[in-house]
C-alpha cells in the first residue's frame, strides 16, 4: 500500500475498539501521526469496568494494551475524547495522553461515544495534523 500513496497520506486512525489496533500498527510499522478517537487503556480495564463479576483474567484472550504500546510511539498523537462518553471512560484518554509527551488531547465537552465528528473542534484538531478536509 505504501507504494500507491505518498507516505504522509498513510497514517493510523483508530476509533473505540480499533484504537488499540491503530496504536499497535503505529508502534510496529511507524506512522507520520496517530489519531485515536474514544480510546481505552486496555481491554482488561474495559472488561473489568463492564463485567466486574466475571473472572476476566481467565476469559480475556487479547488484552490490547494501549497503555503499554502508546509509550513507545514516536510520531505525534492526537486523542479525541468526549466528556460524556457512555462507553469508554473519558479518564482513559487523559491517562493515555499523559503516557507520551508527543500527545495532544482534545476534549469535546458533552461529547458522547458516537458523533464526535460533528464537533467543530474535532475537524480543527484534524486539520492541524493533516490539513483541511481530511474527514
Amino acid at each position: 500500500m505504501k507504494g500507491r500513496f505518498p507516505e504522509l497520506t498513510i497514517f493510523q486512525f483508530g476509533r473505540s475498539l480499533g484504537s488499540a489496533l491503530a496504536t499497535h500498527l503505529a508502534r510496529v510499522e511507524g506512522s507520520p501521526f496517530l489519531v485515536l478517537e474514544t480510546p481505552y487503556l486496555s481491554m482488561k480495564k474495559m472488561a473489568q469496568k463492564s463485567f466486574p463479576f466475571l473472572p476476566i483474567n481467565f476469559i480475556l484472550k487479547y488484552n490490547l494494551r494501549q497503555d503499554f504500546e502508546i509509550q513507545e510511539i514516536k510520531c505525534p498523537i492526537l486523542i479525541l475524547s468526549g466528556t460524556d462518553d457512555e462507553l469508554t471512560p473519558h479518564s482513559h484518554s487523559h491517562q493515555l495522553a499523559s503516557m507520551n509527551p508527543n500527545t495532544e488531547l482534545v476534549v469535546l465537552n458533552f461529547g458522547a461515544h458516537n458523533g464526535l465528528n460533528q464537533y467543530h473542534e474535532y475537524q480543527l484538531a484534524l486539520d492541524r495534523y493533516y490539513g483541511p478536509k481530511l474527514f
